[in-house]
C-alpha cells in the first residue's frame, strides 16, 4: 500500500467513525464533525467531543467487501464501516478492529433483530417519529387531493406566478 492508500484509509476509517457515533446519538446531518477529535493509534485510541474524553462505548471497525452491479458487470466495491454501542462503561471504550472476512460475524453475533430495535426507538424514539412522519404525509396526500378536486371543477385551468426573474425580457 502506498502512502496515499494509508492516508486515504486512515481518513476513512476517521469519517466512519464520526459518521456512526453522530447517527448513535441521533443528531442531525448538519452536526459539525470539527467538534469530534480523533487518534487512533493502536491500543491508545482517543476520542474527544467539544474537548471531552468520549468513555463508554464499544467500537467495531471493519472493511467490507461488496460485489456491486455496474451496467452488465459486477464490480467488488471496499468500504469502510463502523458499528458504535453504547456499554457505559466509565473507564474507556473497547476497540474492535478487524480486518478478516468473518470476524464481525463472531463480534456482531449476539445482536438480535428486536434488541436493535428496542435500542432503535430509545435512542431515537423511532415509533413517535414514524407517526409523525405518516400525520404528515396524509396531510400531504389530502392537501394534494383537494387540489386536485378544486382543479377538476373549475375544468382544469390554474394560474401559476412567474418568478420574477423568469419575468425579466432584456431588451435587444
Amino acid at each position: 500500500m502506498g502512502i496515499d492508500e494509508v492516508l486515504f484509509r486512515r481518513i476513512l476509517i476517521m469519517l466512519s467513525f464520526k459518521q456512526a457515533y453522530i447517527n448513535a446519538i441521533n443528531q442531525p446531518a448538519g452536526f459539525d464533525f470539527r467538534r469530534i477529535s480523533c487518534d487512533f493509534q493502536p491500543g491508545k485510541e482517543r476520542v474527544t467531543v467539544d474537548g471531552k474524553v468520549l468513555v463508554g462505548w464499544e467500537v467495531f471497525m471493519f472493511k467490507s467487501n461488496l460485489g456491486v452491479q455496474r451496467r452488465e458487470a459486477i464490480v467488488e466495491e471496499i468500504y469502510q464501516c463502523c458499528a458504535l454501542i453504547y456499554r457505559g462503561w466509565p473507564n474507556g471504550n473497547r476497540w474492535n478492529w478487524n480486518s478478516n472476512k468473518g470476524d464481525m460475524d463472531e463480534s456482531l453475533n449476539f445482536l438480535k433483530v428486536d434488541q436493535i430495535v428496542k435500542a432503535y426507538d430509545g435512542l431515537g424514539d423511532g415509533k413517535r417519529k414514524l407517526a409523525h412522519y405518516k400525520a404528515e404525509r396524509r396531510k400531504r396526500v389530502a392537501a394534494e387531493n383537494a387540489e386536485r378536486e378544486r382543479m377538476e371543477h373549475q375544468g382544469g385551468v390554474q394560474s401559476i406566478p412567474m418568478p420574477p426573474q423568469a419575468a425579466t425580457i432584456q431588451a435587444p
